[in-house]
């Protein structure tokens, strides 16, 4: 496991802690067998875009900026190289 597994384990799971997943089974089926369908991909990188945009808001440091887009750079090729998505 490198830093990109860490990073997307990391957001997908505060994801689902946070019960935002439209399908309600999607969740346990992380959780027992790593398994994310189509549309709960989508949501996890639009709710990850969406942090990632929040952290450019008036105020904000540039650490944080930062570190948003490398949490989402880092899912996004965790997805890619697992299959969930599609290369660019």
């Amino acid at each position: 496991m490198d830093d990109r597994d860490f990073q997307a384990y990391g957001l997908i799971d505060e994801f689902f802690d946070r019960s935002l997943p439209v399908d309600d089974g999607a969740g346990p089926r992380w959780r027992e067998n790593g398994q994310l369908d189509p549309l709960t991909v989508a949501q996890i990188r639009m709710w990850a875009a969406n942090r990632t945009l929040a952290a450019f808001r008036p105020g904000r440091s540039d650490t944080a900026r930062a570190l948003r887009e490398v949490e989402r750079n880092s899912l996004d090729r965790w997805l890619t190289d697992r299959g969930f998505i599609a290369p660019a």
